[in-house]
């Protein structure tokens, strides 16, 4: 017996063999499979027990059966990816142990696949070892139909083929652009393109349209290298960059931008088939199209145009040419660039060179115009604005330019010309020549502190501040001659002489003293610098009273602030005063009319009768009573007194510091000495002075005085304080300042006459430094002057604005507001509180109070009253209601007297 191992259940088939025969072949087995046998004897009687089974496998055969469910999709436009079932030994199909699959392919049509190299009766194969069940094909042509059968082998031999199945690679993008392409200017804002059909073969798939990319150039036509900057956005998107080759390409609407900034530079050459440059548009037509126009282009650009064809897997590779717009006018002129303040009546003139989007042609020509805007810091209206044109041929990029007034700012125009015409002027460019020339010359005299040598250079306040003014106003010529410098010429020695030289158009003449509110001096123009504070006024040494020439204006601010305090102070008394009287513990005090006990009416009492004790010495028309009153009375009679001889030794003092000032630092009819020359003559005629002698200098004027042949010294007081050292002697003593409004300044002529607008502006800008410059001299000169510390330490004591008044004011201020704020509590507290202190209060008042508060308690007593009655008259009418509605049934029990009384 023997059965097939692999199915299940078992089936045992049986074989007989007749004695004494002892093997048997058995022909009807599967190949390569595993069966078990068993031998049983059999006689008359019957069969007998099985042998022990044992098993053995057939041998390999040829496969009977190819791999089954071979299904194949196109993995790419060059792969096609096959996958099967695997196969087991079932009935004997495949009859052994397989080894491997092959697989064949073939194209199927080569006169569909363009291929130039097709041969439909070449066959490839693939082999596969066990147990893979899937395989790529690769290597394929693009976009083309393939045959593709599978079988299986054996180590004996190879089964049976598949079916055959029929599938196509995917598409891919086109092998080569389009042919014959090329482009045309059609506008000043369009080109044109055209193109044929890509050749045979290559499309690798259906056209479904075609790109052009175009990008203009930045100067002109290509380059054999091309740089571009790719930059951050706002919207971001990785790229990979290789060799200048980037995955990905920009349409028109597109806004990708890099990673990061960088600059990339590489050799033209043939563009990869999926690489494209960036800042790049797009223009796209269907595939029946041979052709389009690209518009709204940059006047007169050139442009880079790559043309494509495109599947549905992209564009393919792109032929590239140039093309550019008709010519136009330029937009702009090119840009001018000069050497500003180059020189006094010069200048050198550049312009750069337009680039392509600028020119949009080709540059014949440049036309420059240029014309005044400002005139020694003046601006021109523009009929004074003269234009002046010049063309020069191209390539010509300079010219210089002579004859330019000084001092003046010029505009600068640009405009170039193509084919087409002139084109637009460039925005005006403005640029200044010098102010001023390299030198100045200038005259002085030798009067210091404002004008002097020492060591052979010039000092004083005038030089410095004059080589200030020049240095602003005249700038730094920064490409000509630099920085304008003064020459001084040699000092002169008299006012004559520096008067002499103002008709000789000298540039700068100083220092010369006027009246501050000249503006000009011998007919040319006068800028004043530093003002005099006046002319000091000196005598011989004489009693005096130590005044200052201020004493009367601060005599009355001192009376005014004396009569201030004392108003203060007697108003808080007065207050004081009325509190003690009307104070609740002076129960039997006999002045309550004088004193009435409310503040509204006290408080003036009070006031009434401090003035008066402090202005007569003594008692008013009323008076304190009571221990209390009679002692505050006391020092208040004493404050009087003091006041009112304070009040006479003021107006005393003042009207002898008066006299005695009239009388010493006056020059009315004195006889007088000055400087030789000097402005303070002037000064001295004005005060109706007699100038009887004048001095060269300050030893002179000290000997004239000393010599008792004048009554009075007059100098400025600046010249004064600067020469304290020499002025200082003993016997002499200041008497004040008399103002004198002079001022010391410049004269401007020949070529400085322009700066005067200019210098007079800086000087009013300077003014609070300069007289911090002059202050700084007379407070270096303290000596000189009368020692009136003694003075000063008196007038503090009762001056308006010292430290002193100032607290007393503010203690006294302090009293008077406590004791108006304790009088409107003790107001308040006495009408709150009127029955407590009713024994303060006058009979007759007593009376009119008791009768209105009865008024008031009856009445309130009486609506009260009412008001309880109607609340009762309406409970029992409630309640005789609710008995007549509730006792009816109980009438007959009631006597008829009742019913009467009740109404039932």
């Amino acid at each position: 017996m023997y059965k097939d191992d692999t199915i299940e259940p078992p089936d045992w088939k049986e074989t007989s063999i007749t004695a004494p025969t002892q093997e048997v072949i058995l022909s009807t087995l599967k190949f390569f499979t595993s069966y078990s046998f068993k031998i049983a004897a059999e006689t008359v009687k019957g069969r007998g027990n099985h042998s022990i089974e044992f098993s053995t496998k057939t041998l390999e055969d040829v496969p009977e059966v190819f791999p089954s469910n071979l299904t194949c999709i196109n993995g790419s436009s060059s792969t096609i990816d096959c996958g099967w079932d695997q196969m087991l030994q079932v009935h004997g199909q495949v009859n052994g142990i397989i080894v491997g699959y092959r697989i064949y392919y073939n194209v199927l049509d080569c006169s569909k696949a363009e291929l130039a190299d097709c041969n439909e009766n070449t066959t490839f194969v693939d082999e596969v070892t066990v147990p893979d069940l899937l395989h790529t094909i690769s290597n394929l042509k693009n976009y083309t139909e393939y045959e593709i059968q599978i079988d299986l082998f054996n180590s004996l031999a190879t089964g049976p083929k598949s079916p055959k199945i029929i599938i196509s690679t995917d598409e891919d993008i086109p092998e080569s652009p389009p042919t014959n392409v090329e482009g045309f200017t059609m506008s000043t804002t369009s080109v044109s393109i055209y193109w044929d059909d890509v050749p045979w073969g290559t499309s690798h798939g259906i056209i479904t349209g075609y790109v052009c990319y175009y990008r203009r150039m930045n100067d002109g036509p290509p380059a054999d290298e091309l740089r571009i900057l790719m930059q951050e956005n706002q919207k971001r998107k990785r790229r990979s960059i290789e060799s200048f080759e980037m995955d990905d390409y920009l349409t028109r609407n597109q806004n990708m931008s890099s990673e990061s900034t960088l600059t990339l530079t590489r050799q033209r050459r043939a563009l990869p088939s999926r690489g494209y440059l960036y800042l790049e548009e797009a223009q796209y037509a269907n595939a029946s199209e041979s052709g389009m126009i690209i518009e709204d282009l940059v006047l007169y650009q050139w442009y880079t145009l790559r043309l494509a064809a495109m599947t549905s897997k992209g564009p393919g590779p792109t032929f590239d040419l140039n093309a550019s717009c008709a010519q136009a006018v330029p937009v702009t002129g090119p840009n001018i660039t000069i050497y500003d303040k180059f020189s006094f009546t010069e200048m050198t003139l550049n312009w750069s060179t337009l680039s392509y989007a600028d020119s949009q042609g080709t540059v014949l020509d440049y036309n420059i115009i240029y014309y005044p805007v400002r005139r020694n810091g003046i601006d021109l209206a523009p009929v004074d604005q003269d234009v002046t044109s010049l063309w020069f041929e191209f390539p010509t990029q300079g010219v210089e330019l002579n004859n330019l007034e000084p001092f003046v700012t010029y505009a600068f125009q640009s405009a170039a010309q193509t084919f087409a015409g002139p084109g637009t002027f460039s925005k005006p460019f403005y640029a200044e020549t010098c102010r001023c020339e390299k030198n100045f010359k200038a005259v002085y005299r030798n009067h210091m502190p404002y004008f002097g040598i020492e060591n052979g250079e010039q000092i004083g306040l005038l030089k410095n501040v004059v080589t200030e003014a020049t240095n602003l106003c005249c700038g730094n010529c920064s490409n000509g001659h630099g920085t304008t410098n003064i020459i001084w010429e040699s000092p002169m020695t008299s006012v004559s002489e520096l008067n002499d030289a103002i008709f000789d158009d000298t540039d700068f003449v100083l220092p010369i003293e006027t009246d501050k509110i000249n503006t000009y001096y011998k007919s040319r123009p006068f800028v004043g610098i530093l003002d005099s504070p006046g002319v000091s006024v000196f005598s011989l040494k004489v009693e005096y009273l130590n005044l200052t020439n201020n004493m009367i204006l601060n005599g009355v601010l001192i009376l005014w602030s004396f009569v201030a305090i004392v108003a203060l102070i007697v108003m808080a008394l007065g207050l004081i005063m009325w509190i003690v009287q009307c104070h609740p513990l002076q129960l039997n005090r006999t002045n309550k009319e004088a004193f009435p006990d409310t503040f509204s009416h006290g408080a003036g009492a009070g006031l009434w009768w401090a003035f008066n004790t402090v202005l007569r010495i003594g008692y008013g028309d009323i008076v304190a009573t009571g221990k209390l009153g009679r002692i505050f009375s006391i020092p208040i009679i004493a404050v009087g007194i003091a006041i009112s001889a304070t009040l006479i030794a003021g107006v005393s003092s003042i009207l002898l510091a008066y006299s005695v000032q009239k009388t010493e630092g006056s020059i009315f009819s004195k006889k007088v000495v000055a400087m030789n020359e000097s402005y303070d003559q002037l000064v001295i005629k004005r005060m109706a002075g007699i100038i009887s002698e004048t001095a060269g200098d300050t030893v002179e004027l000290i000997e004239v005085l000393r010599s008792k042949r004048v009554d009075r010294m007059a100098v400025d007081a600046i010249y004064a304080a600067y020469h304290s050292e020499k002025m200082s002697d003993p016997d002499v003593i200041f008497r004040g300042i008399k103002e004198s409004g002079a001022t010391q300044g410049i004269v401007f002529g020949g070529r400085a006459l322009r700066l005067e607008k200019c210098f007079r502006k800086y000087f009013h800008d300077k003014k609070v430094e300069l007289i911090e410059r002059i202050k700084a001299i007379i407070d270096a000169d303290k000596r000189n002057y009368a020692d009136s510390e003694l003075l000063d330490k008196r007038n503090a004591m009762i001056k308006y604005e010292s430290d002193i008044w100032m607290f007393l004011i503010k203690v006294l201020g302090g009293v008077f507001l406590g004791a108006f704020i304790i009088g409107c509590i003790f107001q308040c507290q006495y009408y709150r509180h009127n029955k407590v202190y009713a024994y303060v209060i006058t009979h007759k008042t007593c009376d009119h109070f008791y009768e209105k508060e009865a008024r008031q308690m009856l009445k309130k007593f009486e609506e009260h009253f009412e008001k309880k009655i109607n609340k009762i008259e309406v409970k029992h009418a409630f309640e005789r209601e609710y008995l007549i509605k509730n006792m009816r049934k109980y009438v007959e029990w009631l006597t008829p007297d009742q019913v009467n009384k009740y109404k039932f």
